[in-house]
């Protein structure tokens, strides 16, 4: 996240459609929780809890939703931060 415009925020928004309980978590390697959202339209802007900016690196999610017609979901997946050189 560099406030370019461009994949600045993570986001599962694509998603929103249905969707009426959402929780999702971010963690770094070594399972330290650096954000938790907790509705379907959050984003993360690559900071931690305290709203410091997270290195580089890979970082991991799980969520788990449930649709407006009661379906379960779950899911994982992974995030990566990559500096980028400014003009």
């Amino acid at each position: 996240p560099n406030n370019d415009g461009i994949n600045d925020q993570f986001t599962f928004e694509f998603k929103t459609k249905s969707i009426s309980v959402f929780h999702c978590v971010i963690v770094d390697r070594w399972g330290q929780i650096k954000t938790e959202l907790h509705s379907i339209t959050d984003s993360w802007d690559g900071t931690n809890l305290n709203g410091t900016p997270c290195p580089d690196g890979v970082y991991f999610y799980t969520y788990e939703a449930i649709s407006d017609d009661g379906t379960e979901l779950v899911g994982h997946g992974t995030v990566q931060i990559v500096a980028t050189s400014g003009d």
